[in-house]
């Protein structure tokens, strides 16, 4: 996944985007939440999966999303799917 955002980096920053200064972290949305009380116990509700083995699996493609901000929530639409080749061991 770090490749992979080296190589989108790249391609914006030709594009004229300026490149992401913060290091890659690559992460999943499991939840939002406007509230701080909602927030917080979310937060204290995962901790105890802290330490929790989920797994792993392969991933063969992901999407491009666009995201709006609506006063209803989030709305996001999905713009392209890229297919992912099989890494060779």
């Amino acid at each position: 996944m770090e490749g992979l955002a080296q190589q989108i980096d790249t391609r914006m920053e030709r594009l004229g985007f300026e490149k992401e200064k913060r290091a890659f972290r690559p992460h999943v949305t499991l939840a939002r939440a406007r509230e701080s009380r909602i927030d917080s116990s979310l937060v204290a509700s995962s901790e105890k999966y802290e330490q929790h083995d989920f797994g792993s699996f392969t991933v063969d493609r992901f999407y491009l999303f666009q995201s709006t901000l609506k006063p209803t929530g989030a709305v996001h639409d999905k713009l392209k799917q890229y297919l992912l080749e099989p890494r060779s061991s």
